[in-house]
C-alpha cells in the first residue's frame, strides 16, 4: 500500500511518516524532492524560494508532477527489491501530484490511499513556534495569513483542493497517543 499524507502547516504531517516508518513503511517526501531541485540548481533553501520554485516546476511540467514523478522514481527502485514494501508519502500540496500517483500503475499493484491531516489554527501555531524551522511565521496574523494562502491556491499550492481527493481525514486537536490511535484505525480499515 502507499499512503499519502497532505495537510496544514504544522498539522502533524512529519509526525504521521515517522509513525508509519515506526510501522515499516518505507518513507519518501515531496518536500525532500524540492528541497534537493533547490540543490541541483544552487538556490537557496527558504520557504519563499521553495514556493517559487514549485510554481516554476509546475509550468515546466503541465503534464504530471515533476516532484511526484520523481517519488515514484524512487519508490519502483524500492519495489524492485522489495516488492511486498509498503509506503508512505508525505507532502502532497497541489492536486497535481496527487494524481500523477493515484494515476501510476505498480508492479506489483499497490492501492494509494490519501490522508488528509489538519487541526485548529491556534494549536498548529503553538506546534510551528515549538519546531523553530526558519521562515516560519513569527506572528499569530503571519501564520494566518500563509495558511489562508496555502489552502487557496497560494503559491500554487491548493491545499483544499488536496483534502477534497483525500480518503481520509484527521483532526489533530489531541495529544499523540490520540494521533496515533487515528493512524492505526485507518491501518486497520484499509487491511
Amino acid at each position: 500500500m502507499i499512503l499519502g499524507i497532505t495537510g496544514t502547516i504544522a498539522s502533524g504531517k512529519g509526525r504521521a511518516a515517522s509513525y508509519l516508518k515506526e510501522k515499516g513503511f518505507i518513507h519518501h517526501s515531496l518536500s525532500s524532492e524540492i528541497r534537493q531541485i533547490a540543490k541541483e540548481r544552487s538556490i537557496e533553501i527558504n520557504r519563499n524560494n521553495l514556493i517559487e520554485l514549485g510554481n516554476l516546476l509546475r509550468l515546466e511540467s503541465l503534464a504530471e508532477s515533476i516532484l511526484a514523478s520523481r517519488v515514484l522514481t524512487n519508490i519502483n527502485i524500492d519495489l524492485k527489491n522489495n516488492p511486498k514494501a509498503n509506503f508512505v508519502i508525505d507532502g502532497f500540496r497541489d492536486p497535481d501530484e496527487i494524481n500523477t500517483v493515484r494515476h501510476h500503475e505498480f508492479e506489483p499493484n499497490k492501492q494509494f490511499i490519501l490522508i488528509a491531516i489538519d487541526a485548529f489554527p491556534k494549536i498548529r501555531f503553538q506546534r510551528l513556534k515549538k519546531r523553530n524551522r526558519n521562515g516560519d511565521p513569527k506572528t499569530y496574523e503571519e501564520f494566518i495569513a500563509l495558511d489562508k494562502s496555502e489552502k487557496n491556491n497560494g503559491g500554487g499550492q491548493e491545499l483544499n483542493k488536496c483534502f477534497k481527493m483525500a480518503d481520509y481525514l484527521i483532526r489533530n486537536n489531541k495529544d499523540i497517543n490520540t494521533f496515533n490511535s487515528y493512524l492505526n484505525k485507518i491501518l486497520e480499515e484499509i487491511n
